[in-house]
């Protein structure tokens, strides 16, 4: 983990010394801390971020070496430092142009508070963020998300930045060909992001996200797995529905011609919810209020069904522990008496064809 101390001198123009290995260093020896030093104007700095300003107080204490010492992740980090650096002695002039080593001088400015950098950073990644590539836009989703200034202009700046970093990532990936292994490591880095439904539903950074997905992401990534990550089937009722207030006509006057393709949509995100699990109170609610049932099922038809089929569920569900428990115990007593055996066969019989009932009810 290289190291970066920044050594103060008094003058307004900076120099820049780096102690580094001349060459690359044995395979044995690679895990040894360098240690680079770059000297910075101590007034600059000062006048730049309060950060650096109560860190230099310090330096009046007898004894105290006049560095500021920093541990680095790895060289690119280093590199961040010298842009930071370079910044600050131009009065803001010199700016990288780079997205990706924009973003890493923006994260090292919020973490020592230099609110000029944050500021520059934050626009000129506005000028380029139809450019960015997705990574870049992943990662100023998911890095700003807990804030970034205490500045109000620069906070909205910033909150302007993630949304159109969600538009450009929503784009990308309706665009970008599914088996790309780029895109299959992209694919799988917003589901983690993402995170659970319930999750996902209680947080606007991660709604924003959502609303952008393709209809392939939503319908097989998400609610296509064996076990949909969600606390309840509501939940998933609920996510599927916002997302087709953002990508659903209002109605048939609003789809131009696309009417079979929405309610084909509708009928293939549906199928992948439980309606049966999900209250009553709520299927009729999202039925009147939110367009993903009202495609789906515009006369309410499958609704009441799925409300009939729930009131008789505690009973099946009942029908189905009764058929294990005679299962189980037929197979007790194979283990005591052959003759037992043949005598308990019916039973058992009658519980696997009573189990099986219950589940192709409950389906």
């Amino acid at each position: 983990m290289p190291s970066s101390p920044l050594s103060g001198a008094e003058d307004a123009a900076g120099a820049v010394a780096a102690k580094q290995p001349d060459a690359q260093p044995p395979a044995e020896q690679q895990e040894e801390e360098s240690e680079v030093t770059l000297q910075a104007s101590s007034h600059l700095l000062k006048s730049a971020s309060e950060k650096f300003q109560a860190a230099m107080e310090r330096w009046a204490e007898p004894g105290a070496a006049k560095q500021l010492v920093f541990q680095c992740r790895d060289g690119e980090e280093v590199g961040s430092y010298r842009h930071l650096l370079a910044f600050v002695h131009s009065h803001g002039r010199e700016l990288p142009q780079g997205a990706d080593t924009l973003l890493g001088l923006l994260l090292l400015a919020r973490e020592h508070a230099v609110e000029p950098a944050i500021a520059a950073c934050l626009q000129q990644l506005l000028i380029q963020v139809q450019l960015l590539p997705p990574s870049v836009c992943l990662s100023l989703i998911t890095e700003l998300e807990t804030g970034c200034s205490a500045h109000s202009s620069v906070q909205a700046a910033a909150d302007q930045l993630v949304s159109l970093c969600c538009n450009r990532l929503g784009a990308l990936l309706a665009e970008a060909p599914a088996l790309l292994p780029a895109h299959i490591q992209l694919h799988a880095a917003v589901l983690s992001y993402l995170g659970p439904l319930h999750c996902m539903l209680r947080d606007d950074a991660r709604r924003q996200l959502f609303a952008k997905l393709p209809f392939w992401m939503l319908r097989d990534s998400i609610l296509g797995g064996p076990a949909v990550a969600a606390d309840t089937e509501a939940t998933v009722l609920a996510a599927a529905a916002y997302w087709a207030e953002f990508n659903m006509p209002c109605d048939v006057y609003d789809a131009l011609g696309r009417v079979d393709d929405v309610r084909r949509q509708a009928a293939e995100l549906c199928s992948r919810i439980r309606l049966p699990l999900v209250p009553a109170h709520i299927l009729l609610n999202y039925h009147s209020f939110y367009r993903l049932l009202q495609w789906f099922d515009r006369d309410k038809t499958l609704v009441m069904r799925a409300i009939a089929s729930s009131r008789d569920l505690p009973m099946h569900l009942a029908m189905q522990q009764a058929a294990v428990e005679i299962e189980q115990m037929g197979a007790d007593s194979e283990n005591e008496e052959e003759e037992e055996e043949e005598e308990e066969g019916p039973d058992v019989d009658e519980g696997g064809e009573g189990k099986a009932a219950a589940l192709r009810t409950l389906r």
